[in-house]
């Protein structure tokens, strides 16, 4: 009897630990499936255009009442003995900016310098279908300038139309990429100066392919809901898109040259890490050096080769850095900008204004005489002047 429930034990035992071998092994399989269908390329480049429309929905957001911001600019050309580079060089632009939806007002503030010394300032305000222009220094009063259509800019009434175009494009363009079209291949690349393993997430846009994908698309977009609504957003007749969606369908679409494009990630959670484009004429990659930097080579054939960098410095200050490789000189341009939404933004008192059609041959020299007074104008003519004088001697 001992001996029996022994036996029995034992099998019950072992059943146990077969049982929880297969839930194991089971468990195991589900995983790497999941990691696997995680690491697709199709799903590489879904959660790509997800971002992508992501930042774009945003944009549409019909909570935003207002946007107010800055944005300033400046290049320099590595070059001192350039005097046209020279000139560039010592050149800035700074713009505020500020957009009420609500009330259909606009206000710019355009400032743009010359070693550091005022060209103009200038302010635009825009309300009730007019504009008006101030120009400090040079003319006391604003100058008002009527506008057509003025209200159209603020027309928030197409939010919703938006949000479906765009909805809509993202679904159609997400289905039409086939799995198919795609293929993966571990590679590596060289990245702070450290060798990265890496999948190489390729979509081939050969020329069937691009036919495929395009009669999908508009196969996918070609309902009463998507034409109606991008009809409202165009201005165009709904009967005009119907029919070229519907000519596409046929088969009627121009195609361009084969193509690739590549997105490279890092590990199963499809760490964004490189960008490629490749075709026959042309090549565009994107590296990302780290959390702030983007590295990039475009080679165009027969005209060379342009690296550079595109460097977030705060999340409001940017460099862009361009580098040839046909001794020309390298180019940094700076910007600074940032945005801020709902804040309301102040009406300026124009009363003191005149319409532009009412001003005289006496305020026009005016406002050039003003205009021309200016030691950052006087000295940027000058060297203006100076750099033409230098060129005709030249080549007399």
């Amino acid at each position: 009897m001992e001996s029996t429930k022994i036996t029995k034990e034992n099998k019950f035992k072992d059943r146990k630990i077969i049982a929880l071998f297969v839930l194991s092994v089971l468990i195991i399989i589900l995983t790497i499936t999941k990691i696997a269908n995680l690491a697709t390329p199709k799903k590489v480049f879904d959660a790509s255009i997800n971002k992508v429309f992501k930042i774009l929905n945003k944009n549409s957001n019909n909570e935003i009442k207002t946007i107010t911001g800055n944005f300033g600019i400046n290049v320099n050309i590595d070059d001192k003995n350039n005097k046209l580079y020279s000139i560039i060089n010592d050149l800035n632009l700074k713009l505020d900016y500020g957009i009420d939806y609500n009330n259909n007002k606009i206000n710019l503030r355009i400032n743009p310098s010359y070693q550091n010394k005022d060209l103009l300032k200038a302010n635009l305000y825009a309300n009730e279908k007019k504009a008006f222009i101030y120009l400090d220094k040079i003319f006391d009063k604003f100058i008002e300038i009527p506008l057509e259509n003025y209200n159209e800019l603020f027309n928030n009434n197409h939010s919703q139309d938006l949000n479906i175009v765009l909805g809509e494009i993202e679904n159609s363009l997400k289905n039409s990429l086939k799995n198919k079209y795609f293929k993966s291949e571990k590679t590596s690349l060289t990245i702070n100066n450290k060798k990265v393993s890496l999948t190489k997430n390729t979509l081939n846009m050969n020329k069937d392919n691009q036919k495929l994908i395009a009669i999908d698309i508009a196969k996918s977009l070609n309902t009463n809901k998507f034409i109606s609504s991008l009809s409202n957003l165009t201005k165009k007749n709904s009967s005009n898109i119907k029919n070229h969606l519907e000519e596409i369908i046929k088969g009627d679409i121009k195609t361009t040259d084969d193509y690739t494009i590549s997105i490279y990630t890092k590990s199963y959670k499809k760490e964004f890490k490189a960008f490629e484009i490749n075709n026959q004429n042309y090549s565009i990659f994107i590296i990302k050096d780290n959390t702030n930097k983007l590295n990039y080579s475009i080679n165009i054939a027969k005209i060379g080769t342009v690296n550079g960098s595109i460097i977030n410095k705060n999340k409001q200050k940017y460099s862009l850095e361009i580098t040839f490789n046909n001794n020309q000189p390298n180019i940094t341009i700076n910007i600074n900008t940032a945005k801020k939404y709902n804040e309301d933004i102040a009406d300026i008192e124009t009363t003191n204004s005149i319409p532009y059609n009412k001003l005289t041959e006496k305020d026009h020299e005016q406002i050039t005489e003003n205009f021309l007074k200016s030691e950052a104008i006087t000295e940027l003519v000058e060297k203006i002047n100076n750099l033409f004088s230098d060129y005709s001697l030249t080549n007399f």
